[in-house]
């Protein structure tokens, strides 16, 4: 436990972070309606969440409640987002990250539909920003079923396909985690594309190793 104090200023600015991500993956067209949320962890290990039905894209301070890491709601207005659980679980499987995102960006949701997984070893950008990007089963969106299927996932993922569902994305920072799932959707449009001209063409394991950018 970091158990630190946060000064108003700090708040302050996290809140700011959390609503110019919302901002940020609304103008990108990863969002729809009010479908979709945001969660950063705070240095005193609890976390901000936006509250059940905000529309991310035109987030307001009070759209962003404060809970504890075992979900003992600090704010006393609003709901917490209906995959509040999803969140919590994300802290306590993927040890170290900072922010967790959940949307439907459409291209990425559209191969998670199709129980298609995104194949590796195409980009080399994409490997050493994102890793595997593993489809995990379908479940109930918002139920502790949904929570649990991140047991499936290895520990140093960083963003996940939900069957039927749409993507998760993690990062050391808000920062990190919203631009991890813009390139989600640029790599899953891609190679969307790609199969539409035959399929990708991977990289050999030498091609990948002489990348300066793996």
């Amino acid at each position: 436990m970091r158990s630190r104090k946060i000064t108003a200023e700090t708040r302050m600015s996290l809140l700011n972070q959390v609503i110019a991500c919302g901002d940020h993956l609304a103008k990108k067209g990863l969002l729809t309606a009010t479908q979709g949320n945001i969660s950063l962890l705070l240095p005193d290990d609890q976390i901000l969440i936006t509250r059940s039905g905000a529309d991310l894209g035109k987030l307001i301070r009070s759209d962003i409640l404060r809970m504890t890491l075992e979900g003992d709601l600090r704010s006393f207005r609003g709901v917490p987002s209906s995959e509040t659980a999803l969140h919590l679980a994300a802290y306590t499987r993927f040890p170290g990250i900072g922010a967790v995102i959940h949307a439907h960006p459409p291209v990425a949701t559209t191969f998670a539909t199709a129980g298609k997984v995104l194949p590796r070893g195409v980009l080399a950008e994409i490997e050493l920003e994102l890793g595997e990007i593993s489809l995990l089963p379908w479940a109930m969106p918002g139920s502790r079923e949904l929570a649990a299927t991140l047991q499936l996932a290895t520990v140093e993922q960083r963003a996940l396909l939900l069957s039927n569902h749409g993507a998760l994305t993690l990062g050391n920072d808000l920062e990190q985690a919203c631009r991890r799932m813009e390139l989600l959707e640029f790599y899953a449009t891609l190679v969307w594309r790609a199969e539409q001209l035959g399929g990708v063409v991977r990289l050999t394991d030498e091609q990948l190793s002489r990348s300066p950018t793996v």
